[in-house]
């Protein structure tokens, strides 16, 4: 008997699948450090008449949901350049005719990220070995993949996603400088969490990171503070 995946675990393992922990934490600070800039932003160029939580909802939401189908649309653009680009770095590659003529190019490719972990002979023998199965590699397609568009609905959905927790109090409190308040308090509580969990992905005193993103966010609730929002 094959049991059905639950829907909410089929949802997350989407995310999982087109998108690495990286770009996970990243979709989501972007979104969060939106939602808090453009809340404070409309609450500080409206009059205080025309303000109301049902506007800073409409701003979060419409603001949110932009920027993920810009994102979206970025991700896309940068999965097809980085994969001409190693396109056209095998062929140059295979194009030489020689282990010599080709080292320069791949170097050039990966110098920096090998340089701090490997010397310079065992790196030598390292892209040797690459150079000559290089040539068994198949040559990935240069146009863009079902793969591509998966990962740009998941970056949307991250992004757009993350807009809600921080507009939940638009929803609930009908005072709309209170309701802001709160907002930008759930705003930074999450920053903290994310920026935790990007330390610890990175493996850096995690409580760096997460204080940095509250930095962030905190400077952009101060400085509407300041201007008056």
């Amino acid at each position: 008997m094959v049991l059905k995946e639950k829907p909410l675990k089929s949802f997350v393992r989407f995310f999982h699948t087109y998108l690495d922990p990286a770009e996970r934490l990243s979709e989501v600070l972007f979104g969060l450090i939106m939602v808090i800039s453009i809340t404070g932003t409309v609450n500080l160029i409206l009059p205080s008449e025309e303000n109301s939580v049902r506007t800073l909802f409409k701003a979060a939401i419409g603001c949110n949901t932009a920027w993920g189908i810009v994102d979206g649309v970025l991700y896309v653009l940068n999965s097809v350049m980085h994969r001409s680009q190693r396109l056209k770095i095998i062929q140059k590659v295979r194009q030489t005719k020689n282990f010599q003529e080709a080292l320069p190019l791949i170097a050039d490719r990966l110098d920096s990220m090998m340089s701090p972990l490997v010397e310079s002979v065992d790196r030598e023998r390292l892209y040797q070995a690459i150079y000559k199965n290089l040539s068994k590699v198949p040559l990935e397609k240069g146009r863009l993949l079902k793969e591509d568009l998966l990962g740009a609905v998941a970056s949307f959905f991250l992004v757009f996603l993350s807009t809600f927790p921080v507009t939940i109090p638009f929803l609930v409190i009908s005072n709309p400088h209170l309701a802001l308040n709160i907002s930008n308090l759930i705003g930074l509580t999450l920053l903290f969490i994310v920026g935790y969990r990007r330390g610890h992905f990175a493996m850096v005193r995690p409580l760096r990171p997460a204080f940095g993103m509250v930095l962030i966010g905190g400077t952009l609730i101060f400085i509407t503070k300041l201007l008056g929002g």
